[in-house]
């Protein structure tokens, strides 16, 4: 998916409105839902947003899902009509998802939005990002969570978010201790061979 960014050369209210909702349609059909928060991280005028968010779901372009994970916050998808609406600016829509049933009990709800707090953040670095589900030629065990394309040279690089840190386990007492090691590429098979790798960030 390119990242989208509103242009600055854009005045008539209708079409701000529009651009600003391939914006967000957009990123929802990559990663099959987000948060208002991040949505509204991808607008330049990201300040009371809630009313543009309102009006999406009222106009049927996207709907509000709960998922058990995330307690009290409400999580935004595509609603058919918003997927009709991408296909009519000729998005490829193959990998939309609209059914809420399974994103309410999704377990990796938590990490998904993880991946895309750090892409959204870091967004005027990358050109295109293609979330794990839609990375074609890698089978599950070697995929990355994301792929990014760098706006600097092209490059293509994998990431990988985890949440909590790695652990270790103690030789002398058997427990379990943080390791303070980051994911380690070179420890996945034949990862290097298919992608070019560099330290984004670290937290």
């Amino acid at each position: 998916m390119d990242i989208l960014k509103q242009s600055q050369t854009i005045k008539r209210t209708l079409d701000m409105k529009e651009e600003k909702m391939m914006i967000v349609l957009s990123w929802l059909l990559e990663f099959r839902f987000s948060t208002t928060k991040i949505l509204s991280s991808l607008l330049e005028n990201n300040k009371n947003t809630s009313f543009f968010f309102s009006g999406l779901v009222n106009d049927g372009f996207i709907k509000q899902v709960v998922n058990v994970h995330t307690k009290n916050e409400r999580l935004l998808m595509l609603t058919k009509q918003g997927v009709d609406f991408l296909e009519g600016r000729e998005l490829d829509i193959s990998n939309a998802m609209t059914a809420s049933g399974r994103l309410e009990r999704y377990s990796m709800v938590l990490h998904d939005t993880g991946v895309q707090k750090f892409v959204s953040s870091k967004k005027e670095r990358f050109l295109e990002v293609v979330m794990d589900k839609n990375i074609i030629g890698i089978n599950d065990k070697n995929r990355p969570d994301a792929l990014l394309k760098l706006k600097k040279n092209g490059n293509w690089v994998g990431l990988e978010y985890e949440r909590w840190p790695l652990f270790i386990k103690d030789q002398n007492t058997g427990k379990l201790k943080a390791s303070g090691a980051y994911f380690d590429p070179n420890k996945v098979e034949n990862l290097r061979r298919v992608f070019k790798f560099e330290v984004l960030a670290c937290e």
